[in-house]
């Protein structure tokens, strides 16, 4: 109804980016091309909002793999709003996709200090157990794995960490459980 309300731009991609994330989408390339559509008009219109520029900015790396551009939107929407825990959950998760785990952590201690109880903790665990993966701590990052899914049992990027932290940490039996559950 209202076409400058830039957050509702970001929620719409952000539609689509879950989607994706569940194989919900039908035309993967239509699909793709209208959540990048609706991110960047988020995030252009977006300039003071930090909910638009945070969600649209994740989506853009999710949807287009546009990460510089995807930092440069939510290091904005967090220093408009340092205490958006939401900004720097989303954040940690570009960090793991850059490949930076250092970040990642830091980034996943303040979304938890914002928000302690936040219904999305399972997507902060997440993020933690990618940084543990990746700086090579097997065991930190399969029992982060597995407090994410505790939360959320079906959540699959968080299954396919676990059997992969498991088997690097030599835990064979589990790693074996989290894959058949993946599969």
């Amino acid at each position: 109804l209202d076409p400058g309300l830039a957050c509702a731009y970001g929620m719409a991609a952000w539609c689509y980016v879950s989607r994706g994330a569940r194989g919900w989408e039908i035309d993967y390339s239509r699909e793709r091309a209208e959540a990048t559509r609706l991110a960047r008009k988020a995030t252009r219109l977006g300039g003071d909002d930090p909910v638009a520029l945070c969600i649209g900015g994740y989506a853009l790396a999710v949807i287009a793999r546009e990460f510089d551009d995807a930092e440069a939107f939510i290091e904005r929407g967090l220093a408009i709003n340092p205490n958006l825990a939401q900004g720097w959950r989303l954040s940690a998760w570009l960090r793991v996709w850059t490949g930076e785990p250092d970040l990642v952590l830091e980034h996943v201690a303040r979304a938890v200090r914002l928000s302690p109880l936040d219904p999305h903790r399972f997507a902060t665990y997440g993020a933690k157990a990618y940084a543990h993966f990746l700086a090579g701590r097997y065991d930190m990052a399969a029992e982060c794995a597995d407090k994410a899914l505790c939360d959320h049992p079906s959540y699959l990027v968080e299954l396919c960490v676990a059997a992969a932290s498991y088997a690097l940490a030599g835990r064979p039996e589990p790693a074996q459980v989290a894959m058949l559950r993946a599969l």
